[in-house]
């Protein structure tokens, strides 16, 4: 571990991802939801032209480059792993876009210098994983640098979900200090494991009494050595309970808005009625969150705060949404009649859904209004909310914003990047959408095929041939049903099926600006 990673594993990378959830799009929209002024351009929910954005602990830019492809903002960031930058910056083709390797001290001080204004700051698990001293530093940066009705979004692990687990966490990691001499991570990760194996096999009373102890071992036998170091063993690993979060957020001058996820501000997806009943004894909005982190038993949160709250009226409300354009993301083909929320899985009719899919569908999956929708579907704006709210928690749907040239220059740009790094040197990563101003995760095989489409081979047997000769050249293999596929004869016929659902997404690719 280097010296200047204060307790931070830096000898293994982070694993690579993307979290919607810091879209600005996405964070307007929630925000709308919950009632709140936004920061807009026009008169729906998308963000301003010429908005400024930070986020802190990129890892390997997964989000912040998508967002920086896809958007019109000004995009920084920093992470003080410079291997980590030096990924994020592979992908950084976009001319919005600043990376840093600096500590967050070195970021407030260089902001003492330069003075920025963001409309947006967001950060993902970093309070869970940073010193006190470093959160000190951070909400110095928001208090300091965050513009009034600017926005926060915070992620972290917290009570009372962990409270049954956390031993277990903190024993592996002390067994890293006091009883391993190893300091090659994944060879500590091996033992550490094989250590809680040996040790709960004689009973501890600890993990006897409470049982989530042993499952929370099991299940960490199923994560790559990179999860676990990072997600769980650093030296500074803190769980917070809601309203200890909201207080700190508070001497940045923020307060709490809503969560970034747009199910848990429906009443009825979170709690049955007779919770939701008694919750709604209380006023004060801390102390009735706090009280569903106990009912769900939450372990992490995906916050969302504004400095300087300005609360909008319903009618404002509906009017951002009804002007706000939505575009299907998934074939409607693809639609689930079940849906994973906070009280469990729930039941949808296929009935209430088709009518919106098929009205997305129309025109080669033209992005539609809200209220093009409503009148089309001759729905109430509250059942219509509820459905579009249940697509975009399944991934059928999306916000759109509208698809300028300067955007689709830019996606187009990052998009040609990525397909090349794929075929060339067998990266792979997610696609970006200048519609959805979000990003897609789309399979090797179907990148490489695209990749060829886009290069001019338009016929199912072409792309066909594409992928599997590059396939073989790089002793690549599919894999289907979570088998490796070794026969030329299987690994075709399942390039086959990728090929033609790629063939068939080709318009809806042409929708999201992927393709032209």
């Amino acid at each position: 571990m280097a010296v200047w990673s204060e307790g931070y594993f830096t000898d293994i990378e982070y694993t690579s991802g993307y979290f919607k959830e810091l879209s600005p799009l996405l964070l307007n929209l929630n925000l709308a939801l919950a009632g709140y002024d936004i920061p807009c351009g026009g008169e729906d929910i998308c963000p301003p032209k010429d908005f400024s954005y930070l986020e802190l602990a990129f890892g390997r830019g997964g989000s912040i480059n998508i967002h920086a492809a896809t958007t019109g903002g000004k995009y920084m960031g920093t992470d003080f792993n410079p291997t980590q930058v030096a990924m994020a910056r592979d992908y950084a083709v976009s001319d919005n876009i600043t990376l840093y390797d600096d500590s967050f001290e070195e970021l407030l001080e260089r902001f003492e210098n330069d003075k920025p204004q963001f409309d947006y700051i967001v950060f993902h698990g970093l309070f869970s994983w940073i010193s006190q001293k470093n959160r000190d530093i951070i909400l110095k940066i928001i208090k300091k640098f965050l513009k009034v009705g600017g926005v926060v979004y915070n992620s972290y692990n917290c009570m009372p979900g962990w409270s049954p687990k956390a031993p277990s966490r903190e024993i592996l990691s002390l067994y890293k200090v006091i009883g391993s001499a190893e300091i090659d991570t994944q060879t500590f990760v091996k033992n550490s494991l094989g250590f809680m194996e040996e040790f709960l096999k004689v009973n501890p009373a600890y993990a006897t009494n409470v049982p989530q102890n042993r499952q929370f071992v099991e299940d960490l036998k199923d994560k790559d050595s990179a999860y676990i170091s990072h997600e769980y063993l650093n030296q500074n690993w803190d769980c917070f309970y809601f309203y200890q979060v909201a207080k700190m957020m508070e001497e940045a001058k923020c307060s709490f808005a809503s969560s970034a996820e747009c199910l848990q501000q429906f009443d009825k997806f979170n709690a049955m009625a007779d919770a939701n009943k008694f919750f709604g004894k209380f006023q004060n909005k801390i102390f009735k969150e706090q009280l569903r982190d106990y009912y769900l038993n939450r372990q992490f949160r995906k916050d969302i705060y504004i400095k300087g709250a300005k609360v909008i009226t319903h009618k404002q409300g509906i009017d951002r949404f009804m002007n706000t354009h939505f575009v299907l993301t998934n074939l409607p083909k693809n639609f689930k009649d079940k849906v994973q929320c906070a009280i469990g899985e729930i039941n949808i009719k296929q009935e209430v859904f088709e009518p919106v899919l098929k009205v997305l569908e129309k025109d080669s999956f033209r992005p539609k209004t809200m209220r093009e929708i409503a009148q089309e579907c001759k729905l109430e704006f509250g059942q219509l909310l509820e459905i579009l709210m249940l697509a975009l928690h399944q991934n059928m749907i999306s916000p759109a914003q509208p698809l300028t040239a300067e955007g689709k220059e830019r996606a187009k740009l990052y998009n040609a990047n990525v397909l090349e790094r794929l075929v060339r040197y067998e990266q792979a990563s997610y696609l970006a959408s200048p519609v959805s101003a979000t990003a897609f995760m789309v399979s090797s095989a179907e990148q490489i095929a695209m990749s060829a489409y886009i290069k001019g081979s338009k016929k199912e047997s072409e792309l066909v041939n594409f992928v599997v000769k590059l396939f073989k050249e790089n002793k690549r293999y599919m894999i289907k049903d979570g088998k490796v596929l070794e026969k030329d004869s299987e690994n075709k016929e399942a390039i086959k099926e990728v090929v033609k659902e790629f063939l068939e997404r080709v318009p809806l690719y042409k929708a999201l600006g992927i393709l032209e």
